[in-house]
Parts: C-alpha cells; structure tokens; sequence
C-alpha cells in the first residue's frame, strides 16, 4: 500500500516554500513545477542540525531547472524548505 505524498509547495515575494507533512516519506527527486527558468538555492532548512535535525539536505547544492519548468528536490519527511532565486 502506497500513500500519496503529503507536500505543500507555495511561491510567495519570490521565495519558494516546500513542506513535507508526510510522518514516513522522504520523497528523493520529488519535481516541482517553479516560474522562471532560474536555479534556486536552499535559504532554511528545518532539517539542518542549528533546527535539532538530522542535516539530510546538504545546503551547498545548487537546484537547476529544466526546459520544462521542474526543479527536483529531496524532500525529507517532516521538513520545511525555503528556496530563493540565484
């Protein structure tokens, strides 16, 4: 038995917010669809060790998007990101 992903993904004042409210899905490569053409780049974290995480989501990478509009993220269970524009 499969769950759906349990993520709410808003953009607002040109940040994008991704919250994973799944109890057991850390979703790898999880697309998400993003205005613009622009790689974004991890502003917060919730699951960074400064939060009392486990630090899964390392904060150097760098997030392309493609020709089609889709930015993949790894989504941790219980987490909240903030993406910004570079």
């Amino acid at each position: 038995m499969t769950t759906s992903p349990k993520i709410l993904v808003v953009e607002r004042a040109n940040l994008l917010f991704v919250f994973n409210f799944s109890v057991a899905g850390s979703y790898f490569g999880y697309p998400i669809r993003v205005p613009g053409a622009q790689s974004r780049e991890l502003l917060l974290d919730t699951d960074a060790p400064d939060f009392g995480g486990h630090g899964r989501v390392d904060p150097a990478v760098h997030y392309p998007v493609d020709v089609h509009g889709l930015m993949k993220i790894y989504s941790p269970s219980r987490t909240g990101l903030v993406f910004a524009r570079i």
